[in-house]
């Protein structure tokens, strides 16, 4: 984790440990402050194993589905996690994600944490 100050949310609450209902659609933001993001670019991954390899994702954002404004000292990007990502995935899921920095060549994990799906009553 980078030693600069971030911050996660899934419609405006601390990210990690939330749980999904299956089907909707959640607005997601992280903001970075600290080191210097000119040139950032941002990937957020979900997986059922942390040692699933980044293709095994079971939903990835990443590059233009990413809003993100960029200042010398901070990065502010806003995403939805697609209900048509959760709608077919099981209840009870337990998921493990990770939001990835670059800048150039050098990349670093700024967040990370656990998601659960839960059944959805009406879709």
């Amino acid at each position: 984790m980078l030693k600069n100050y971030s911050r996660f949310t899934i419609n405006g609450e601390k990210a990690d440990g939330q749980s999904l209902k299956a089907g909707k659609d959640y607005e997601c933001q992280i903001i970075i402050q600290g080191a210097n993001q000119t040139g950032a670019t941002l990937k957020f991954l979900a997986k059922k194993l942390i040692t699933d390899p980044d293709s095994a994702a079971i939903f990835t954002v990443t590059g233009a589905a990413m809003i993100t404004t960029i200042g010398t000292n901070s990065l502010t990007a806003t995403f939805v996690i697609s209900g048509a990502d959760t709608d077919n995935l099981e209840s009870g899921l337990s998921l493990i994600y990770g939001i990835q920095r670059t800048i150039g060549t050098q990349d670093a994990v700024v967040e990370e944490g656990k998601l659960k799906i839960e059944a959805s009553v009406v879709k």
